[in-house]
């Protein structure tokens, strides 16, 4: 299958929206765990993910935790001007372990509150291929989410047959002042986009 060439016209509608947004801190929460090593699922994560990063202002911050077994922080608020030191770091992730979820959580909610921007958006981006539970504290502290104005949105990455899980995702997502999407390779830039702009 031919790989599509992105079309000009989107990459400048999509610098617009991005140009025309208040400043964003997205704290990436990427799932490495070994499921994820599928065909392409993580190589559509990173680019997906490099996409928006190359479209991203001064203004704008990124941070980039992974978690399988553990939560591993690479990148803690950095301004996308950085984009090599960015793209390197991304590039570097890859599959290992198990899913331990509210660890990442807990990490992420806790950079995403020590930087978080005043007059703008703060959101933590979970990326993830499957159902995971999350313990106690980190069930708690989604109740945080909300008065600290920061958004927990939950990308579902590839097909999934567990009808459940949408339930799970929607409920956790709302809880956590968020959103919830599927996303597959022709909608995961879209709503990566839709999200760095609102």
């Amino acid at each position: 299958k031919p790989i599509e060439v992105k079309k000009d016209t989107t990459i400048t509608e999509h610098q617009q929206l991005i140009n025309k947004a208040s400043p964003h801190h997205m704290v990436y929460l990427l799932d490495v765990s070994a499921s994820m090593h599928d065909p392409g699922k993580l190589d559509l994560l990173k680019k997906g993910a490099k996409y928006l990063v190359g479209l991203q202002r001064n203004s704008d911050h990124i941070s980039l935790l992974s978690f399988a077994t553990h939560s591993h922080t690479l990148l803690r608020n950095v301004s996308c001007d950085k984009k090599n030191m960015i793209n390197a770091r991304i590039d570097e992730l890859q599959t290992h372990g198990s899913t331990n979820a509210s660890d990442g959580i807990k990490n992420a909610f806790g950079i995403a509150d020590t930087n978080r921007i005043a007059v703008g958006k703060n959101k933590i981006i979970l990326v993830t291929d499957g159902k995971f539970q999350l313990d106690v504290e980190a069930t708690k502290l989604l109740n945080e989410f909300k008065k600290k104005n920061i958004e927990l949105i939950i990308l579902l990455i590839g097909a999934n047959e567990d009808p459940t899980i949408d339930i799970e995702f929607k409920k956790m997502s709302k809880r956590g002042n968020g959103r919830y999407y599927k996303v597959e390779t022709k909608n995961l830039e879209e709503v990566l986009i839709k999200e760095a702009s609102d």
